[in-house]
């Protein structure tokens, strides 16, 4: 199946479609990278799904799987796909599931969705930040 990259245009609901992306970037990477990219960006559209039916229940996670799932929907792992990429790199798997790797790697995840977390310019568009929205229900149950 092709891969087309669709990009929703700001202020209008039309799509570009860029099949070129495949061929201009996917196709240049080595095959490690590749996959690893596919692989993430379908899972961070699937756990932004998630998040959107959890956040619509009005349910809450506990703060070790918050943090878990935090780290999904940072799209973080995309972007350390695209820094491999623009390296020229293609680290093999065994890299990738070196415990010491995975420390430091969700280290780095950690760091950006904590940031981001906080960042005021989401609550100018009216989104609030799921760390606060937790925080304030933990508050009303007493469990903190």
């Amino acid at each position: 199946m092709p891969l087309s990259i669709f990009i929703l245009c700001k202020n209008s609901n039309t799509y570009i479609n860029d099949p070129s992306f495949k061929e201009n970037h996917i196709d240049k990477a080595g095959a490690g990278v590749a996959r690893r990219f596919i692989n993430n960006l379908c899972n961070y559209v699937d756990i932004v799904v998630k998040e959107a039916e959890l956040r619509e229940k009005n349910e809450v996670l506990d703060i070790p799987n918050y943090v878990i799932f935090r780290r999904e929907t940072s799209a973080v792992r995309t972007c350390f796909d695209l820094v491999e990429y623009c390296l020229d790199l293609d680290l093999p798997q065994y890299v990738h599931d070196d415990p010491v790797f995975i420390s430091g790697y969700n280290a780095g995840m950690d760091l950006v969705f904590w940031a981001n977390v906080k960042f005021p310019c989401s609550l100018v568009f009216g989104y609030k930040p799921n760390i606060s929205f937790t925080g304030s229900r933990f508050l009303q149950h007493g469990a903190i």
